[in-house]
This record gives C-alpha cells, sequence and structure tokens, in this order.
C-alpha cells in the first residue's frame, strides 16, 4: 500500500507543480501544500520539487502512463507486452531519477 500511496503523492505532487507553474506561479513548497487537496509529505513534496524544477519535462512520461492505464485496454497479447515493455522503461527511467535524488 505504502508504494501506491508514494506513487499517488509524486502525482500528485507533478500535477500540483504543473498547474502552479500554468497559473503564472513558481511552485513552491508553501504553494504546493496550499493547494494540495490532502496532506503530502514535506520530504516528499521538497524531493519531488527539486527535480521538478531541474526538468519539468522528466515527468512527462508519468502523466503519459498514467493517461494510457486510463485509456481502454489493449486487445491483445502482443499489445499488452507491448504496453508492458513501455511502462517497464518509463518505470526505469523514473527509477534513475529517484537515485539522483538519493545521491
Amino acid at each position: 500500500m505504502r508504494n501506491n500511496t508514494s506513487s499517488h503523492n509524486l502525482q500528485t505532487i507533478v500535477s500540483l507543480c504543473d498547474s502552479i507553474a500554468k497559473s503564472g506561479a513558481t511552485p513552491t513548497v508553501a504553494l504546493i501544500k496550499k493547494h494540495a487537496i490532502m496532506p503530502l509529505p514535506l520530504p516528499e513534496i521538497i524531493s519531488v520539487l527539486k527535480n521538478w524544477k531541474e526538468d519539468p519535462n522528466q515527468f512527462l512520461n508519468l502523466q503519459e502512463m498514467n493517461d494510457q492505464l486510463d485509456s481502454s485496454q489493449p486487445k491483445s497479447a502482443d499489445e499488452k507486452i507491448a504496453g508492458l515493455e513501455e511502462r517497464v522503461s518509463n518505470l526505469e527511467k523514473q527509477v534513475a531519477s529517484l537515485l539522483k535524488l538519493l545521491e
């Protein structure tokens, strides 16, 4: 359950950063906390915000992956495998980004 929560928090924080930036403001911890509809762990906010500021586009794959999951399911086994391979590739990129944070 923790992984789902962390993943949801990541998605929420990235979404808030994008929304704040689109409104013309610079995302900050305070603005993220202000706009969040649920409590978010401060260390996660700081970590994601730092990465987002370095390269907001690094999270585009995350949004695309979520959009794909929400769309209709693949019909054939080959399509399912191709979709899973793409998701694994996206996850590997995300893990690499998170490992950079830990350094």
